[in-house]
């Protein structure tokens, strides 16, 4: 815990940064103590909520207390959505990448996705997940998910095995929808400028990686 940077969270915004001392403490980017509130709700910082200042503070008190972080936070790759991708219903950045399907299959189950529904002739057309970012406990006592259900869609692979010989597929966009819906679902889209900026951007992170082809050997010569 000592090794990574959390957040006093207010309505979803970040309120206050600060760090697990080893003492039992807490401390602030500027290394004054901090009293946590009460009430404070409490998770792990982006580091897309973070300025320019408050970030270097961070990651020069990590490197002055010689702490390795137990996985990349501050170092994260962070993506924001381009202006002209205000209020689009789809992410096309990704549109017209080609790659062999079986890559495509062994890299998005790798990441956590799963097939979609097989449509004719035993073909399926996208990849989705679903990604809780939060529940909420209503009064009646029962639980509502807060989160996103995110399809990645392309040109169409079939979705029982192969025989071993690999056809290219071409990446069309992604959308995304409130947790709960389906492939079929009537829900529209949600805007993108409507979708958590820190989940855009570790979807966005997690394809860059994804959807890079494979170089191949004569493409090098």
């Amino acid at each position: 815990a000592i090794g990574l940077i959390w957040g006093v969270y207010k309505d979803g915004s970040l309120v206050q940064s600060f760090r697990y001392m080893e003492d039992g403490s807490f401390n602030t980017p500027d290394e004054e103590e901090y009293t946590l509130p009460a009430d404070a709700q409490i998770g792990l910082v982006h580091p897309l909520e973070l300025d320019t200042d408050t970030l270097a503070q961070w990651q020069e008190q990590l490197s002055d207390y010689e702490i390795t972080q137990p996985f990349p936070q501050l170092s994260r790759p962070v993506f924001r959505l381009e202006e002209t991708e205000r209020g689009e219903k789809a992410l096309t950045r990704f549109k017209g990448r080609t790659m062999s399907d079986m890559t495509l299959l062994s890299r998005m189950t790798k990441y956590g996705w799963d097939k979609g529904p097989a449509e004719d002739a035993g073909m399926f057309y996208c990849f989705t997940r679903q990604d809780v970012e939060r529940q909420e406990t209503l009064p009646d006592g029962s639980v509502k998910l807060h989160g996103y259900f995110t399809v990645l869609r392309f040109d169409g692979m079939y979705i029982g095995g192969f025989d071993g010989s690999a056809e290219d597929t071409t990446v069309q966009e992604v959308q995304f929808y409130p947790i709960g819906a389906t492939v079929y679902s009537d829900t529209n889209p949600l805007p993108l400028d409507a979708i958590s900026p820190r989940y855009l951007s570790e979807i966005i992170a997690q394809l860059e990686t994804a959807l890079v082809r494979p170089v191949k050997q004569e493409e090098t010569d």
